[in-house]
């Protein structure tokens, strides 16, 4: 089956207060098959968030390329929106 996920070298940075840059994703690099169940697990402040936004479009990451189910993400977001759906709790 294809793959579900591709993300491939995402960066994300927030500025903060103080001006300063605070890198909270590095480099991500996660292959999620089309078969598999899957769960993001961390402490608290590790970009469990972050991560989840991006790959629902929500926010776009400063480096790096995604796919989702093949539809490139940064270029099609409302095609890929049609095939998400987030559930936190």
């Amino acid at each position: 089956m294809n793959d579900a996920v591709c993300a491939l070298g995402i960066c994300k940075g927030f500025n903060t207060l103080f001006r300063r840059r605070k890198e909270v994703l590095k480099d991500i690099n996660l292959l999620i098959d089309g078969e598999e169940i899957f769960g993001i697990l961390g402490p608290n402040g590790s970009g469990k968030t972050t991560l989840l936004s991006i790959f629902s479009t929500l926010i776009y990451p400063d480096r790096g390329e995604l796919t989702i189910l093949g539809i490139d993400a940064r270029r099609n977001t409302h095609e890929v929106r049609k095939h998400i759906n987030i559930s936190t709790g």
